[in-house]
C-alpha cells in the first residue's frame, strides 16, 4: 500500500478528534459518537507510516476505556452512554 494523503495530517487530525471527544458539549447531538465514529475511521484506514502514531493513541484508548470501567451507580440513562462509548472504544482498539 502506497502513502496515503492523509499521513502528513494524521497526528493532528487523532489529536482534535481526542479534543473533541472530552469537550464539555461532546454529549450533545452525538458529538463524541461521531468524533469517536470517526476516530475509529482514521485508525481502520492507516498506513505502515501511522502505524507509530496508532500504536501511541492504544494506552490513550485504553486509559478512556478503564475510566469507564471504574464509574458506577449510573441511571439506566447514563448506562446505556456508557455502552456506547465503550463499544466505540472497543471498535477503536
Amino acid at each position: 500500500m502506497g502513502p496515503s494523503p492523509l499521513t502528513p495530517y494524521f497526528q493532528e487530525i487523532v489529536q482534535s478528534l481526542l479534543i473533541v471527544t472530552h469537550r464539555e458539549d461532546a454529549g450533545e447531538s452525538r458529538l463524541r459518537t461521531a468524533a469517536y465514529e470517526t476516530l475509529n475511521e482514521v485508525v481502520r484506514c492507516s498506513t505502515d507510516e501511522t502505524v507509530p502514531m496508532v500504536l501511541q493513541l492504544a494506552p490513550i484508548i485504553m486509559m478512556e476505556l478503564h475510566k469507564t470501567l471504574k464509574e458506577q451507580k449510573l441511571s439506566s440513562d447514563e448506562r446505556e452512554k456508557q455502552n456506547e462509548l465503550q463499544g466505540l472504544l472497543c471498535g477503536c482498539l
